[in-house]
């Protein structure tokens, strides 16, 4: 293990950056595909990517994370200073990819507390190895394998001689209480170096006591380099958490760096009048669970605000300012929680990126030309939201490749293009985001889907009963796979249930809808929040209920024309020419209550993915935000309570329990 690995700051920062640095070479490499080669501003960004990784898991002792980037630096290297050099695309594109999974495994290794370093990695430095010398062979006086390191040359080099270039002075801020800015000006040295014929910089000592000093006066650059001021500045302006950037032009060569505890002196002959001062937005790097904490503090602070505002002690005192106050207080809670619940919010863009890379390497498998379209993906959901969308992406993804895109000999058969397409979308919907999953595959088989069900057992109603998408939503079920023999990707039963699973984690449903021979659509419906969510208060009983009021379409009171029996004895209601399932909650959970009637209570009307049901209360406490409080594992243990999602905290300080829709509009009860 790394001997930085007590540092815990540290050591989250390298693996933070080293993952958002995958992630950006990813995206590269698979751009790269699509244009059908290298360009020149790609090589240059992964030289960069894996010269910065290059770097920092040198730094931090790792030493195989630190060979394997360098060896991937090497070999662009080559490609950078000889474009006419042959060289196959699609290999060196599998074969970066390779590398880049084998580094995110020990990536993983790092934060499971793991030694870094593994026989895997050492494989891998090898067929880069391999692959360099191949690409070596073809270049005439070809650079040493070590040339980039030479290239950038050590500060210490490059603090004399008579070196050509533009020279610039630049001073970087870093953002107040970032911490740790002399590990940050390490990392802008070695992402600086490849593109400086000299580089000198001050504090000449990047220690401890370097973090202070850049702190309060910030770190400043002597650059000797063929770049232009604009792209210097273009280059300088992505660091991360930079705060402020100046760059100047210098009339004379780089000055040799000077001592960590002498001031930067600076005259007026040093410097021209040309100045370029960037000024980014004001950022600021904060931990999820400080959020997370955030968030509760704000949950309680709208408990408490119900129940000030809500005191029943308030009817019997009139009192006009109190009323005013409070109202003006709800308003300020308000924005208050929409201002925390932003900064929980990230875009869909990175989660839906990570779709490419199961495309690409699924069609290369498969033999299947396949494209992936997405929109949307700049809409927003919350963080711990996000995190259970992952696999069920995956999940739909991997489906529409391997069931519905045919091959390409089939797709031009039907009088389909080659190339089959999978369509990707996100919109918010009020409180909601929608997101869709669609192919232009084959389709899905009603009649097969049935009978696999009967197969195992699933059929719990007559066939001829069941819609299409009653139907098609089978595929979800634990255990059910239609795949005939068991491969790589599907056949053994698992996956899709998991969709539902990650899904109902976070409140929100799927659906299916399908066109034999023409492709299928899921639908997922998900709360942009599972924190504070607005419901509409029920009683039954001496009980107290909440719903979501996303779910409800509507509350009246029926009269007895409205209620009947149907043949099978089941109690339904009457509603503008439909009739609808009728239940008493007070039936469903024995609760004792002087209101047995539908006609004296208030039907409350749920819908959700197209199923709508009637449920009786007793009467309606209104309409609030609440905070949604998870129930402890051992409380929802077996059966007990299924049908609630969570509880929260009334004003009147009584426990309601939130009502879980789905179970509602989908249980047998």
């Amino acid at each position: 293990m790394s001997e930085f690995a007590g540092n815990d700051s540290l050591l989250e920062m390298f693996l933070y950056e080293t993952s958002q640095n995958l992630e950006q070479l990813e995206q590269i490499i698979l751009k790269t595909e699509e244009a059908g080669g290298f360009s020149e501003e790609a090589v240059k960004e992964i030289f960069r990517i894996m010269h910065t990784i290059k770097g920092s898991a040198a730094m931090m002792s790792f030493e195989d994370i630190s060979k394997l980037a360098h060896r991937m630096e090497d070999l662009f290297f080559i490609i950078r200073e000889n474009p006419a050099v042959s060289y196959s695309s699609s290999e060196i594109s599998d074969l970066v990819l390779a590398c880049m999974d084998c580094l995110h495994r020990e990536l993983q290794s790092i934060r499971d507390g793991d030694a870094a370093g593994s026989e895997e990695c050492r494989r891998m430095i090898e067929r880069v190895e391999q692959l360099h010398a191949v690409m070596k062979s073809r270049v005439d006086n070809t650079p040493a394998a070590d040339s980039p390191s030479k290239a950038s040359g050590s500060p210490a080099a490059a603090q004399g001689g008579n070196i050509s270039g533009n020279r610039f002075e630049a001073k970087i801020t870093f953002e107040p209480d970032c911490g740790m800015e002399n590990i940050r000006a390490f990392f802008v040295i070695q992402d600086l170096q490849p593109l400086c014929a000299a580089l000198a910089y001050e504090p000449s000592e990047l220690d401890d006591e370097a973090a202070k000093r850049i702190r309060e006066q910030g770190f400043l650059l002597h650059i000797t380099t063929p770049l232009s001021r604009d792209e210097l500045v273009r280059h300088l302006s992505q660091t991360a958490l930079l705060k402020d950037l100046e760059v100047k032009e210098a009339a004379q060569e780089p000055k040799p760096a000077k001592k960590a505890q002498e001031e930067p002196k600076q005259t007026k002959s040093d410097v021209t009048t040309d100045e370029y001062r960037f000024q980014p937005q004001s950022m600021i790097s904060v931990g999820v669970a400080k959020l997370d904490r955030l968030l509760d503090l704000m949950g309680e602070a709208i408990i408490a605000e119900a129940m000030v505002t809500e005191s029943p002690d308030l009817p019997a005192t009139p009192m006009p300012d109190f009323r005013k106050a409070t109202a003006r207080l709800r308003r300020i809670m308000q924005e208050m929680q929409d201002a925390v619940m932003s900064l929980r919010l990230v875009p869909l863009a990175g989660t839906f990126q990570k779709m490419f890379r199961i495309v690409r390497d699924m069609g290369k498998k498969l033999n299947k030309q396949i494209e992936l379209k997405i929109s949307g993906e700049d809409t927003e959901v919350d963080k711990n939201v996000i995190e259970h969308l992952s696999d069920p992406l995956i999940h739909m993804i991997r489906n529409s490749i391997d069931h519905g895109i045919e091959s390409p000999d089939e797709r031009v058969a039907a009088g389909k293009p080659a190339y089959g397409t999978i369509r990707l979308d996100a919109h918010s919907a009020g409180g909601d985001v929608i997101i869709t999953i669609s192919d232009d595959g084959r389709g899905l088989n009603r009649e097969k889907i049935l009978k696999k069900a009967k197969q195992n057992g699933l059929l719990n109603r007559p066939e001829e009963d069941m819609t299409d998408r009653e139907v098609y939503n089978m595929i979800f079920l634990p255990g059910f796979s239609t795949k005939e023999n068991v491969t790589e990707f599907s056949g053994r039963g698992v996956g899709m249930d998991v969709v539902v699973k990650n899904l109902s984690a976070v409140g929100g449903t799927v659906s299916v809808d399908s066109t034999p021979g023409k492709g299928m659509k899921v639908t997922m419906k998900i709360p942009l929040t599972i924190a504070i969510i607005d419901g509409m208060n029920v009683v039954v009983g001496d009980l107290k209920y909440t719903i979501p009021t996303s779910a409800i379409r509507e509350t009246f009171r029926p009269t007895k024309d409205q209620i009947f029996t149907d043949t099978e004895g089941n109690e339904m209601v009457w509603l503008r020419g439909e009739c609808l399932s009728l239940y008493r909650m007070y039936k469903l959970w024995n609760i004792p209550t002087n209101i047995t009637e539908p006609t004296d209570g208030i039907l409350v009307l749920i819908e959700q993915d197209g199923k709508r049901r009637c449920f009786m209360v007793d009467s309606l406490l209104g309409r609030q935000q609440v905070v949604v409080k998870r129930l402890p594992s051992y409380v929802k243990r077996g059966d007990r309570l299924a049908h609630a999602a969570g509880c929260t905290l009334l004003g009147d300080g009584s426990i309601s329990l939130i009502l879980d829709v789905p179970w509602l509009v989908g249980a047998e009860i």
